[in-house]
C-alpha cells in the first residue's frame, strides 16, 4: 500500500512539474494589424495581454486577451473609442482586475492640431470596465509610460513642445486614484530630451529613463530620479567616445530598481560593439553611478526593450535582432548572470519579421514573451506569445528558435551630471472624448512547432495565390501545391520564405511549419515610334517593362537626316540616348530633320537676325534703323513668294558689298544718306500700314507740286 501511495505521490509531482513547464508558441489575430505592448503574469498561471489592433471597427482600438497557463484563450475583448487609441500601460490591481492606461487621439478640425486624450480604464477580472476615467489632453504632447503607485495612484511620463523652450520636454503627471491631478512638472535640458520610461521606487520616489540629443546631435542614454515630491533628486547622462573622437548614440529603452536598490538599464548604442548596432546594459547604482556595462550583439542591428531581474539575481532581456535568427527581424532573449554574463541566448523567428516587446519571468520560473508576427498569422500582423523554459531550452523540435553566438564586449560609457531644470506647468486641459465602450472579439489563433504543421501562404500584392493567403493546419507529410495568380498588368516574379525559385506551381511537404510568399511586380509598356528620317533602338514598337526598370533609347539618323527631339509623353527632350525609368505606361516619339533643311534653317536664322548693308552703314545689327528695316522685311517681304526671293538674292551678294562699306567711312555716311528714306518708309509701313503710308507719301511728293503752281499763279496775277 505504501508502495502505490509512493508512486501515485511519484506520478502527482512529474505531471504537475510537466504542466507547469509547458512550453508553447501561439500567434492570435485578426484580419488585418494586431500588435502587442505588454504582458502580465496573472495569479493563476496565465497571462494578459495588451495591445492595439485595426481588425475591429477599422481604426486602432484596444485588444486585451486573456490567456491560460497552455495558451489557451479564457477571454478576449475590444476597447473602441471615437477616435484612434494607443495602448501605454497594463498593470495588475490588488482585487484581482487589471488596470490600463491609454492615450485616443483626435484632430481638431478648426486649429488643425493632433491632440492626445489620456484614459484610465479600469478593468474586472472578466474584463468588463468597472470604471474608466478621462485625465485630460496635451496639445502638442503624448504619453510613453504610465505605472500605478503604491497608493493606488497613477505616474505617467510623457513627451511635449512648450513655445518658450526652443527642444521638445518632457514631463511628469502624478495622479490620484481617481484620476485627479495631484501634481505637473516639465523637465528640460538645453538638448532635446525624450521621456520613455518611468517607475516608482522603494523609497517611494520615482525613476525616468529616456535619451537626449547632445553635442553635433548625438544622442546620449539619461537617468532621472525624483523625490516622492517630483523635484529633482539626481540626474545622470550617459555617453561614450571612440579613440577616434566619434560619439557614440545611445538609446535607454527600459529601468528597473534591482533588489539591492540600484537600477539596471537596457537600450541600444550605436557605433560602438560588434554591429551597426548592439544591445546596450548598464547596473547602476543606488546614485546612477556606473558599476558594470556590456554591449551585446552581431554584425546587424540588434536592440532591447525590456529588462527584468530574475528570481536568482540575473537579468533578462528582451528584444529584437536582425543579426542573428532565422528570418528578417527575429526575438532575442538573452539571460546574464548578476554580473553581466551571458547563461544562455535564444532568438526565435519565423522567415519574416517578428519584433519582441514585452518580456515576464512566469510563476513557474520560466518566462513570457510576446510581440507581433507577419506569418502564420490571421492578418496582417498578429500577436505572438511565447512560453519557455528557465533555461532557455525546448522540449519539443522548433526549428525557429535558435542559438544565436552574440559578442560581448564592456561598453565605454562615460556618466556625468545631467543638466537638467524643472518648473510646475499647466500640461493638462480638461477636454473630454466619448467614452470606451468594450465588445467581445474573436481571434483566430494557431499554434507554432505542433504535431500538426502550419503552411502561411503570403501575397506581396499585384496578385494572389491558389490556395488564397492565409493559414492553413495539415497533418504531419501533407503535400500541398500553391500557385501564384498575378493580377494584370503585373507578373510572377518569384517565392520567398521556405521556398525559393520562380517554377509555379510548386508543391510542398508539410514535415515542419512553413511560411511561402508569392511574389508579384507591376509592369508597365513602352510604345516607341519614330517619324520621317531615322528609327531607334531598341526599335520601334511596343515593350513591357518591371516597374522601376531603366530602359536607354537611342534614336539614329539616316544619311541627310539628323535627330531634332523627342515627343509623345516627354515632349520637347533633345538628350540622346535617353535613359528613363518605368513607372507608368509611356508613348516616345524620335523626331528627325533633313540636314539641307537645317542648314536652310540655319541661314534664315542668321537673315532674321542681320540686314548685312544696314548693319555695316549703321555699325551694330542692334541699332535702331536697322531694326526697322529687319521689320519691315519679315513683315511685307519674307510673307510673299516675290519678297522672299528678294530676300535671298540680296543676302547672296550683300555680304561682299557690306564688307566694302564697312572698311570705309565715306561710304558708310553715304549709305545711311541713302537709306534714311527707305528707314522712313519701312517706319511707316510697319507702324501706320499701306495705306496711310501710301497717303502720306502722295501728300509729300504733291506738296511741292501744288506749292509751286499755286505760287506761279500768284506771281502772273501781279504781273
Amino acid at each position: 500500500m505504501k508502495r502505490l501511495i509512493l508512486a501515485a505521490l511519484f506520478f502527482f509531482f512529474i505531471t504537475s512539474f510537466m504542466f507547469l513547464n509547458a512550453q508553447w508558441a501561439r500567434t492570435y489575430g485578426g484580419s488585418a494589424y494586431d500588435h502587442p505592448y505588454l504582458l502580465q503574469q496573472t495569479n493563476d498561471g496565465g497571462c494578459i495581454i495588451a495591445g492595439n489592433t485595426s481588425s475591429v471597427g477599422g481604426k486602432k482600438n484596444l485588444l486585451v486577451l486573456k490567456l491560460d497557463s497552455n495558451g489557451d484563450v479564457e477571454w478576449q475583448k475590444v476597447y473602441e473609442s471615437v477616435y484612434y487609441s494607443y495602448l501605454i500601460s497594463l498593470q495588475l490591481t490588488n482585487d484581482g482586475g487589471y488596470v490600463i492606461g491609454c492615450q485616443a487621439r483626435s484632430f481638431d478640425a478648426h486649429s488643425h492640431l493632433v491632440q492626445d486624450e489620456f484614459w484610465i480604464l479600469k478593468l474586472d477580472q472578466s474584463g468588463d470596465i468597472d470604471w474608466q476615467e478621462s485625465i485630460g489632453r496635451i496639445i502638442n504632447g503624448f504619453a510613453n509610460s504610465i505605472q500605478q503607485t503604491s497608493d493606488g495612484g497613477y505616474i505617467v511620463a510623457g513627451n511635449m513642445s512648450l513655445t518658450e523652450h526652443l527642444d521638445p520636454d518632457f514631463f511628469v503627471l502624478k495622479l490620484s486614484s481617481a484620476g485627479d491631478i495631484e501634481w505637473e512638472k516639465t523637465f528640460w535640458t538645453y538638448w532635446e530630451g525624450i521621456a520613455k520610461f518611468i517607475q516608482q521606487t522603494s523609497d517611494e520616489g520615482y525613476i525616468i529613463t529616456g535619451r537626449i540629443n547632445s553635442i553635433q546631435n548625438m544622442e546620449d542614454a539619461f537617468v532621472l530620479k525624483l523625490f516622492p515630491s517630483g523635484e529633482i533628486n539626481w540626474s545622470r547622462e550617459y555617453g561614450g567616445m571612440s579613440e577616434s573622437y566619434a560619439y557614440y548614440t545611445e538609446h535607454a529603452n527600459s529601468i528597473q530598481q534591482t533588489s539591492d536598490g540600484g537600477y539596471i538599464l537596457t537600450g541600444s548604442i550605436k557605433f560602438f560593439g560588434a554591429g551597426a548596432e548592439d544591445v546596450l546594459v548598464l547596473k547602476l547604482s543606488r546614485t546612477g553611478e556606473i558599476e558594470w556595462q556590456r554591449a551585446y550583439g552581431g554584425e546587424d542591428k540588434d536592440t532591447a526593450y525590456s529588462i527584468l531581474q530574475t528570481n536568482d539575481g540575473g537579468y533578462l532581456i528582451g528584444g529584437n535582432t536582425c543579426s542573428f535568427g532565422t528570418g528578417e527581424e527575429d526575438f532575442l532573449i538573452i539571460k546574464l548572470s548578476p554580473s553581466g554574463d551571458i547563461e544562455w541566448q535564444r532568438t526565435f523567428g519565423t522567415v519574416f519579421e517578428d519584433s519582441a516587446c514585452s518580456i515576464q519571468e512566469s510563476n513557474d520560473g520560466g518566462y513570457l514573451v510576446t510581440g507581433s508576427i507577419s506569418s502564420f498569422s490571421a492578418g496582417l500582423y498578429d500577436f505572438l506569445v511565447i512560453k519557455l523554459f528557465q533555461d532557455g531550452n525546448k522540449n519539443f523540435p522548433c526549428r525557429f528558435v535558435n542559438v544565436p553566438y552574440i559578442q560581448t564586449s564592456d561598453s565605454e560609457e562615460i556618466t556625468s551630471n545631467g543638466d537638467f531644470l524643472s518648473e510646475n506647468t499647466d500640461i493638462v486641459h480638461e477636454f473630454t472624448l466619448p467614452d470606451f465602450f468594450p465588445q467581445i472579439t474573436e481571434t483566430t489563433g494557431y499554434e507554432l512547432c505542433s504535431e500538426k504543421p502550419l503552411l502561411s501562404v503570403l501575397s506581396s500584392g499585384f496578385g494572389t495565390t491558389d490556395p488564397v493567403p492565409g493559414t492553413y493546419i495539415y497533418d504531419f507529410g501533407t503535400e500541398v501545391s500553391i500557385t501564384a495568380i498575378p493580377e494584370s498588368g503585373c507578373r510572377f516574379s518569384g517565392w520567398s520564405g521556405d521556398v525559393t525559385g520562380t517554377d509555379n506551381p510548386i508543391t510542398i511537404t508539410l514535415d515542419s511549419d512553413k511560411c511561402i510568399a508569392a511574389n508579384f511586380i507591376r509592369q508597365f509598356t513602352l510604345t516607341i515610334t519614330s517619324r520621317e528620317g531615322g528609327t531607334t533602338d531598341p526599335e520601334p514598337g511596343t515593350f513591357i517593362y518591371d516597374s522601376g526598370t531603366e530602359v536607354t533609347i537611342t534614336a539614329m539618323p539616316e544619311n541627310e537626316y539628323k535627330f531634332d527631339e523627342w515627343s509623345g509623353d516627354l515632349t520637347g527632350i533633345i538628350i540622346n540616348p535617353m535613359t528613363i525609368a518605368l513607372n507608368s505606361d509611356l508613348t516616345i516619339t524620335a523626331n528627325f530633320v533633313a540636314i539641307s533643311e537645317e542648314k536652310e534653317e540655319s541661314l534664315n536664322d542668321l537673315f532674321r537676325y542681320y540686314c548685312f548693308i544696314a548693319t555695316a552703314a549703321y555699325g551694330s545689327p542692334s541699332h535702331p534703323n536697322v531694326n526697322i528695316l529687319r521689320d519691315f522685311r519679315d513683315k511685307y517681304l519674307m510673307p510673299i513668294n516675290l519678297g522672299r526671293k528678294f530676300v535671298n538674292l540680296y543676302y547672296k551678294y550683300s555680304p561682299f558689298v557690306a564688307n566694302l562699306i564697312k572698311k570705309h567711312k565715306t561710304l558708310r555716311i553715304a549709305v545711311r544718306f541713302y537709306l534714311l528714306p527707305l528707314v522712313v518708309l519701312s517706319y511707316s509701313m510697319v507702324h501706320f500700314g499701306s495705306v496711310i503710308t501710301i497717303l502720306i507719301f502722295v501728300f509729300t511728293f504733291m506738296f511741292p507740286i501744288l506749292f509751286i503752281k499755286f505760287w506761279q499763279r500768284k506771281t502772273n496775277k501781279i504781273q
